[in-house]
């Protein structure tokens, strides 16, 4: 299968900055062409511009047009280049404790992560997640403990109507030897993290958020689709 190209055309400055933040931190190919003569018709294409967008619609070429600057329309072209409209599952591990380290990991590997200092930050970034990351299953799980409680308890009160909406399905895990205390690294979670740079801070708390995905866990919340009526 021909690999795709990933060409970004955004003119709003702000947006371009973040734009390229985020595909830099996901280490994910893209092009700045000078012109758009420039652009193939197997590429992707993502622009804030409709009248590019038209133009290149016409030539055949595969286009997301975002003039709104939504990360949910970045994620559906980012999808586009594995030939994918959603993902199969999404994990999002949460590691609590004296910070809230949250790896978002889609169909096995990581596709984000975030470092907060307060829990209402932390579920904001949550909320972003379960909005902007299309996937058949969604799932998150929580470390337990009593970190983990209060977070859970805050998590189902602030993101209860995302939760139902995206139908999510929340777990608490069991955090024993998530958090590494000797040397020694499960080769199979080092390999996941690798994507992560080694300039990014609290790695064992990012390793411990990862298992915590990868762990099975209890279920305390599910969508409405499955409960009883």
């Amino acid at each position: 299968m021909e690999k795709r190209r990933l060409v970004v055309l955004v003119y709003e400055p702000k947006r371009f900055r973040q734009v390229l933040d985020r595909l830099k931190k996901r280490r994910i190919p893209f092009s700045i062409p000078d012109d758009i003569k420039d652009i193939k018709p197997g590429d992707v294409v993502y622009t804030d511009d409709p009248r590019i967008a038209m133009e290149l619609m016409e030539k055949g070429v595969l286009v997301f047009l975002d003039d709104k600057g939504s990360d949910s329309v970045l994620e559906k072209a980012i999808l586009s280049l594995k030939f994918k409209n959603e993902y199969n599952e999404l994990t999002v591990g949460v590691d609590p404790g004296d910070r809230f380290v949250v790896v978002v990991l889609a169909d096995g590997s990581i596709v984000d992560f975030n470092i907060s200092y307060s829990i209402e930050e932390a579920l904001d970034y949550i909320r972003w997640v379960l909005k902007v990351f299309p996937a058949k299953k969604k799932i998150i799980k929580i470390g337990g403990g009593v970190g983990g409680i209060a977070f859970l308890d805050k998590l189902c009160k602030s993101l209860g109507l995302v939760v139902k909406e995206t139908r999510t399905k929340i777990m608490v895990v069991d955090e024993g030897n998530s958090t590494p205390k000797t040397r020694w690294r499960n080769p199979f979670i080092e390999r996941i993290i690798s994507v992560i740079p080694d300039s990014i801070p609290y790695r064992k708390d990012l390793y411990a958020a990862t298992a915590i995905a990868l762990k099975q866990g209890v279920l305390v919340e599910d969508s409405d689709e499955d409960k009883p009526s």
